[in-house]
């Protein structure tokens, strides 16, 4: 059983949604745009929060059920820099 979401799968949503918030600023609807932009940034953040790991430069997967990062390196840590 999986316990964590990939760390590709969360940085690949804010950049979409990210797209979102651009398309939505040009078709003039301001709102929704703020709306994608901070769901992008908040998205982000908690990636940082959870997924960044300071002593090997890398992201790593957040294992939700434990609460810590899993002991191995992701082949999906190189696709989010």
């Amino acid at each position: 059983m999986r316990r964590c979401v990939p760390v590709a799968t969360n940085v690949g949503l804010a950049g979409h949604v990210r797209v979102l918030a651009q398309m939505a600023r040009e078709l003039g609807k301001a709102k929704e745009a703020i709306m994608f932009a901070d769901e992008a940034s908040q998205g982000l953040s908690l990636t940082n929060k959870y997924c960044w790991n300071e002593r090997v430069g890398l992201f790593w997967e957040y294992d939700y059920i434990s609460r810590q990062q899993p002991p191995y390196i992701s082949e999906l840590s190189w696709w989010t820099l």
